[in-house]
């Protein structure tokens, strides 16, 4: 696969923005959009403060991912469907990491308490709802545990996000939502 990626930092954020979303099948004048749109999300973000990295598929993005994360690294993740895609869960759950694992098949209580052991990992990976055009990262959630944690929680927190998740405005991210 050739979709394009994304990879942001600012301080502890790190941001993923990637194309993998888009059907399989389209063609090259709309993955080309989809190129314009990531290395403008990629210029947009640097602005803003955020170190960028650019991948072109999801392999190249993950490698890129698992780099950034320190080898014995406590590791939390929000629920992320971007995540999953990229095989980043299997690769946590099988790498150097204490992972907290909150997709294990466990009583709701115990999957809480992952939650809050996720707040205080050295890293926490998750998406982002959307992205506005002028570089806004709009996020939420049904249980709290991945905004609080992007927004204070984790040292470093590297976030997934589909090119098809930027948007012209707020209200787009909202109406995304």
């Amino acid at each position: 696969n050739s979709n394009p990626l994304i990879l942001c930092e600012r301080n502890k954020n790190k941001i993923v923005l990637n194309t993998e979303k888009l059907d399989k099948m389209m063609d090259k004048y709309r993955k080309r959009r989809a190129q314009l749109i990531a290395a403008e999300m990629v210029e947009k973000l640097r602005e803003k403060g955020y170190e960028t990295y650019y991948a072109e598929d999801v392999e190249e993005a993950r490698k890129i991912m698992l780099s950034l994360i320190p080898e014995g690294s406590s590791v939390g993740v929000g629920g992320s469907e971007t995540l999953n895609a990229m095989n980043m869960i299997e690769e946590l759950r099988n790498g150097p990491y204490h992972f907290f694992d909150r997709y294990q098949k466990l009583p709701f209580c115990e999957i809480e308490e992952i939650y809050r052991e996720a707040l205080n990992a050295d890293v926490f990976l998750s998406s982002c709802n959307a992205v506005t055009r002028d570089g806004r990262l709009v996020n939420m959630d049904s249980s709290g545990n991945r905004v609080a944690a992007i927004s204070y929680g984790p040292r470093k927190v590297i976030m997934a996000v589909g090119a098809n998740k930027v948007v012209d405005n707020l209200d787009e991210a909202l109406d995304r939502i």
